[in-house]
């Protein structure tokens, strides 16, 4: 069905489809490929967007936390008990202002975490480590605000590190578990990147593959469908030019190359009768020919017997020439001495006269016959 198709179509039509077809798959590929390529970018994004910076910025929440600790052990040795207070030459203030600075940043810092794509499960852990860090960034700030109010009292060193060992404890867990979740995310989206790149070199594998078979086939088809019938009409051009006329040519398509098939068979078929017409006029020719043997053959022996009819003719005439010839002579004889007999005697009379009138008839008469006889002989002579 397909070939047929190709038969009703141009050579310039079929490589057009080809094109047509092999331009539709890389298209086709190309698509696909920028398909999965945004797939890829949506999740590198949200890889980058809602895993890698909201990890910097829990780090960067975690540290702040470590400076706000620092900040309130640093006010304890403000105590102007303690042996450190002398080193300190700056107020107490300055890690009361630190420690707000922290504060409303580590505030920042988490509203602007809370802002990315959280599931329910991170949901659930962002609550916990937001209350956890909440009570021990208050704990820290009272710690500093009585020191302020010059309120170092005994035993609240212990007591703060108690307090780290509880409330602040307890904040960077909720903080490191949030940070743990992020990380497992993250390897997970990554993960999933990693197969989605391998699906998509498949796919793309798969179509630009299915495309070049598609394409190799079509070309194939194409191929065929030209070459086929112009190997068909070189050899049937070769049978005609070995004389060969009555080998079957198929008929062709509405191509180019069809028609040139469908030429050699109109040719072959008009050279068929080309030589059945010289066959039969070569018939009729020798036919002819044969006849006109027989009637030169009974020409020549017509002209054989009038030939020797002719030779005994001009035998005859020959002696009669001579026998003329003789009587001629004499005749002049007799008319010379008819002359002379009338010069000797011109007294003879009329008697003499007219013999010698009469002898001049005869021998003018004499003549003519031997001039006929003559022109009779030269005719003969021509014949034979």
């Amino acid at each position: 069905m397909s070939s047929q198709l190709l038969k009703n179509l141009g050579v310039a039509k079929r490589i057009l489809l080809l094109l047509a077809i092999s331009g539709l798959t890389i298209l086709i590929v190309a698509l696909v490929g920028w398909l999965e390529m945004r797939a890829g970018k949506q999740k590198l994004d949200t890889l980058y967007l809602d895993r890698v910076i909201p990890l910097q910025d829990l780090g960067q929440i975690e540290n702040k936390l470590f400076i706000v600790e620092k900040q309130v052990l640093l006010g304890f040795q403000h105590d102007p008990s303690s042996p450190l207070a002398a080193i300190h030459t700056h107020p107490i203030t300055l890690h009361v202002e630190n420690n707000a600075a922290e504060r409303k940043a580590i505030e920042a810092l988490w509203a602007k975490y809370m802002a990315t794509f959280l599931t329910e499960e991170e949901k659930a852990l962002a609550q916990d480590a937001e209350q956890k860090i909440k009570a021990w960034l208050d704990t820290t700030a009272a710690y500093l605000d009585q020191m302020k109010a010059g309120n170092f009292g005994h035993g609240r060193t212990a007591e703060f590190l108690q307090a780290d060992r509880t409330t602040g404890k307890a904040a960077h867990e909720a903080l490191t578990k949030l940070i743990a979740y992020q990380a497992s995310v993250a390897k997970a989206l990554d993960e999933e990147a990693g197969q989605a790149f391998v699906r998509s070199s498949l796919i793309l594998a798969a179509v630009g593959g299915l495309g070049l078979i598609l394409a190799f086939g079509l070309g194939t088809l194409i191929s065929r469908s030209v070459t086929r019938p112009l190997d068909q009409a070189v050899q049937a051009a070769e049978a005609i030019a070995q004389g060969q006329l009555s080998g079957a040519i198929p008929v062709g398509g509405q191509d180019e190359p069809g028609r040139l098939l469908n030429a050699m068979r109109t040719m072959q078929a008009g050279l068929r009768d080309i030589v059945a017409a010289l066959q039969s006029n070569a018939q009729e020719l020798d036919q002819t020919a044969r006849e006109l043997k027989d009637s030169a053959s009974r020409s020549a022996e017509a002209s054989e017997t009038q030939t020797e009819s002719a030779a005994s003719m001009a035998a005859a005439i020959e002696q009669m020439s001579v026998s003329i010839d003789h009587i001629g002579e004499s005749a002049r004889q007799a008319h010379s001495v008819s002359e002379q007999a009338g010069e000797q005697s011109r007294t003879g009379g009329q008697v003499v006269h007219r013999a010698a009138d009469e002898i001049g008839k005869i021998a003018e008469a004499v003549n003519a016959s031997a001039q006929t006889i003559g022109e009779l002989e030269a005719v003969s002579n021509e014949i034979s």
